[in-house]
């Protein structure tokens, strides 16, 4: 609140400068003063609050919106100016995450006059890494060969071999899964010939009449030699610049 002074000042310098009126409004459930001035024809009403502010020694409160750039200056910035009834808003968008703290913000079931202004806030868009913006374009795009020759070419050092552990056995062979390393997946990529062979068998159950029908399908490479073509790989990248795989 203004000291009393002060709104003195205000009222006295308008009076002398412009022959406004100046008029003061209290707040009955609160100690605020507002403070409006009127033209002589009373019908411009000019709000002299920010002019008040200007003369403060501090402002009344914290406002304003801090941008931080990495999750370290988020973390400090949160710890520094956090309050009981802080909270952060967090945006899980893939394209473009965010975390955002609001200071101020309303205490938890509290009542209507305990309503904070949320003007004091902090800003954290989550800077995406280059390895997850380069999969997270290609992903869902049926490419050509050469294309996926290219983009493997330029993301292969991504591509691992996942650690050996009961999650990763069971997740595979609940997919019936064979994994490629980076250099298989490489060989795939630039051209395998893969020649497929089917063959039928049939069988006949003579007392019942029954036939019953056997499709085998055997896949082997130009020299003649079978091979399991691999459908499945991993990769370890961060997610977020700067952090971990």
């Amino acid at each position: 609140m203004p000291d009393t002074t002060e709104i003195a000042d205000v009222v006295e310098q308008f009076r002398e400068m412009y022959g406004t009126t100046v008029h003061t409004v209290q707040d009955p459930a609160s100690p605020t003063v507002a403070l409006f001035a009127t033209k002589p024809n009373g019908i411009a009403i000019h709000d002299l609050r920010q002019l008040v502010e200007g003369w403060r020694a501090q402002p009344s409160r914290r406002k304003g919106t801090a941008t931080l750039r990495d999750q370290v200056s988020f973390i400090a910035h949160l710890t520094r100016y956090k309050q009981p009834s802080s909270v952060v808003f967090a945006a899980p968008d893939r394209g473009g995450p965010s975390l955002t703290a609001v200071y101020d913000y309303h205490p938890a079931n509290g009542e209507h006059t305990d309503a904070r202004h949320g003007e004091h806030r902090a800003h954290y868009p989550c800077a995406l890494s280059e390895e997850w913006q380069a999969w997270a374009i290609a992903n869902g795009k049926q490419l050509s060969q050469a294309d996926f020759a290219a983009f493997l070419e330029e993301r292969i050092f991504d591509v691992i071999l996942p650690p050996s552990g009961e999650d990763v056995t069971k997740f595979t062979e609940l997919l019936g899964s064979r994994i490629a390393g980076s250099a298989a997946l490489m060989q795939l990529s630039r051209g395998l010939a893969v020649n497929v062979n089917t063959a039928v068998r049939q069988a006949v159950t003579l007392d019942t009449g029954e036939i019953s029908v056997l499709y085998e399908e055997t896949h082997t490479d130009g020299a003649g030699a079978p091979v399991k073509v691999p459908n499945l790989f991993f990769i370890g990248i961060p997610v977020f610049f700067g952090g971990p795989a």
